[in-house]
């Protein structure tokens, strides 16, 4: 947990799954995602563009470990969206908009 006093950008909690975007249609750049305190893994998928059904995977069923920070450092052209699949949601996103 310690890494995530090393992220920068504006923090992003998510506490619902579902699918959102950050930063719609605009360049985003992805620090990393720290998983809270939860009793399960989280399981996330992450597309650049505002639309699954158009969008360009990144990060196909990506599973994070519950009280952790991944590094992602990864270049969304068109904006981040994500789908967050668990019940019992606790994610922060670390991002910043692009040039």
């Amino acid at each position: 947990m310690q890494a995530a006093l090393l992220a920068f950008g504006a923090p992003t909690r998510v506490v619902a799954s579902g699918l959102q975007t950050l930063g719609a249609a605009n360049p985003c750049f992805l620090a990393g995602i720290l998983v809270g305190s939860v009793a399960t893994s989280q399981a996330i998928n992450l597309w650049t563009q505002t639309s699954v059904t158009t969008g360009i995977p990144v990060c196909s069923s990506l599973v994070l470990a519950a009280n952790t920070y991944t590094p992602l450092n990864a270049y969304f052209a068109k904006g981040i969206t994500y789908a967050v699949s668990n019940d019992a949601v606790a994610v922060t996103f670390f991002w910043q908009p692009g040039p």
